[in-house]
């Protein structure tokens, strides 16, 4: 008889815990549901506006080297699903070549186009050293410096990817830069970039397309920093999931949004409706 009455009460006491359990998962599951769905709806209404001057008005003469540029194939725009593109080769006296190839994305579908780790490998070069370059006055800019090889011969590559101000070359950084983005009401196009010299330039060849990045990046910053506006209203959310719901001393879940000169707090609560007597979800701005 005591056996029976341990069990039965060992039964109580785990319907009480999952009475508690199941509407917490209920609210994790729901709140990131509603997150991803707000951070779309957010992204959604953001415009791409284009760099306020074509990509061509990069200076023809950049720190004493002289840029000839070549006409860009129609068929290679379409190819890449750019917008805008620039092939140009700079030259110096007793330097190796640096060229420079740019392509802006007018849409925010685009996070590391057409990676230099993607696309050179597919046409016959190997990765042989490769060394991550961060912005000294500003770490979480960073560019990627590779030297490809093959039979042929070795070339050296300095890449970025860039949006305003926001400097990345990998699907992280682009990660973050999507996020500065959020809740803005438009913001500047994607910029690829990517700079190339002969390999047997060695440490030289590198310090030239460091000199190249800095004045190209300024560039860009200066034609499209000034772009990104915010929204006025980030998020409002003002409805209930269950009818005649009154708040009860139950769990929360809070996330918070932030975006320029405004933050933004969604609380998901749980709420006993006292028409049915079972949990739901409510949503209410703090």
């Amino acid at each position: 008889m005591s056996g029976s009455f341990e069990k039965a009460n060992q039964e109580t006491q785990h319907m009480k815990l999952l009475q508690f359990r199941i509407p917490l998962l209920l609210i994790a599951l729901l709140g990131v549901q509603l997150i991803s769905i707000a951070m779309l709806q957010q992204y959604s209404h953001v415009t791409v506006q284009p760099l306020s001057q074509p990509l061509e008005r990069i200076p023809g003469e950049l720190n004493g080297w002289a840029g000839q540029t070549a006409e860009s194939d129609p068929n290679l725009l379409r190819a890449i699903d750019a917008d805008e593109l620039l092939n140009r080769q700079y030259q110096k006296e007793i330097e190796w070549p640096v060229s420079i190839h740019c392509a802006t994305f007018n849409s925010l579908e685009h996070w590391c186009p057409h990676s230099p780790l993607e696309c050179y490998p597919a046409a016959g070069w190997h990765v042989k050293e490769e060394v991550v370059v961060r912005d000294e006055t500003a770490p979480q800019r960073t560019m990627h410096w590779v030297e490809f090889g093959k039979a042929t011969g070795t070339v050296q590559v300095l890449y970025w990817f860039q949006r305003g101000e926001d400097v990345y070359y990998d699907r992280e950084g682009a990660r973050q830069s999507r996020q500065n983005i959020w809740g803005q009401q438009s913001c500047s196009p994607l910029v690829k970039v990517v700079l190339q010299t002969d390999g047997r330039a060695g440490s030289k060849g590198k310090e030239n397309m460091l000199r190249f990045a800095d004045s190209i990046r300024q560039w860009i910053a200066t034609q499209g920093s000034s772009l990104a506006t915010p929204r006025a209203d980030v998020m409002t959310v003002h409805r209930s999931l269950i009818p005649d719901g009154i708040l009860a001393e139950t769990p929360s879940l809070t996330h918070r949004f932030v975006s320029p000169g405004k933050l933004v707090t969604v609380c998901f609560e749980m709420r006993r409706s006292p028409t049915t007597n079972g949990f739901g979800l409510w949503e209410r701005d703090l």
